[in-house]
């Protein structure tokens, strides 16, 4: 703890004192000085203020509300540039050349070097917004946040963007707003995609004669048709 000017010495025995007198101004400044702390729940606190205050003043700006929700996830057993990058990595840390032909060397090889994964993905990550979201979809501001969890690969993001035009908001706003079905907006989101992007909204396995979505084609959870194998999971991450 670092004492404020004007604050008065304090000794332990004083601040226990204090502490079971029910004075919780200390207490209070240690939860503030935690929001330096990566990973605490202050520093998150701090982080969702700066996230809220980003999207006011995009807001008051004139751009409106966010216009995509993007997310990724490391497939690092599957990119090609960082098993390069690992060989190369372990052969001057070890001086051995490894086979990441093996499963088994290479998730070790992974789970040793992490800090060298996550490199990697931020820097993907970093040229993925630069010149896809910016280039392709229009994208003039983002913001995006990492996160790890097991379940998900070693790292992954999430993040928002927005363009200049307020699109697809502006579109679906003045379709709610003309009382329009949801089946209508998404028909109309899908036909902006087709024409912005050559992009469709329709899953890949498409629709029965009736219409209805295909899902006896589809993997769990979304549908009923068995998983594909292991050997075809390529877990693109773009």
């Amino acid at each position: 703890m670092k004492q404020h000017i004007g604050d008065e010495h304090m000794s332990i025995t004083d601040l226990k004192q204090r502490i079971q007198n029910g004075d919780s101004s200390i207490a209070h400044k240690i939860l503030y000085f935690g929001a330096s702390l990566q990973g605490t729940s202050q520093y998150w606190s701090r982080r969702e203020q700066e996230l809220r205050a980003l999207i006011q003043y995009q807001i008051n700006a004139g751009k409106g509300l966010t216009s995509f929700f993007s997310t990724a996830i490391c497939a690092e057993f599957h990119f090609a540039p960082l098993r390069r990058l690992s060989t190369q990595y372990n052969l001057q840390k070890t001086g051995k050349i490894v086979d990441l032909n093996d499963k088994n060397i290479l998730f070790s090889i992974l789970q040793n070097n992490s800090h060298i994964v996550s490199h990697y993905f931020n820097l993907r990550t970093q040229e993925y917004f630069e010149t896809v979201m910016k280039t392709a979809f229009k994208v003039d501001t983002f913001w995006y946040r990492y996160e790890f969890a097991k379940s998900r690969g070693m790292i992954h993001f999430h993040g928002l963007c927005w363009r200049s035009d307020r699109e697809p908001h502006n579109l679906l706003h003045e379709a709610l707003k003309n009382g329009l079905d949801e089946d209508v907006c998404a028909s109309k989101l899908s036909e902006w995609a087709q024409q912005n992007f050559a992009m469709t909204a329709m899953h890949p396995a498409g629709s029965d004669a009736s219409g209805n979505p295909n899902k006896d084609l589809w993997p769990p959870p979304e549908g009923n048709a068995p998983a594909p194998p292991e050997s075809k999971n390529l877990k693109s991450l773009f």
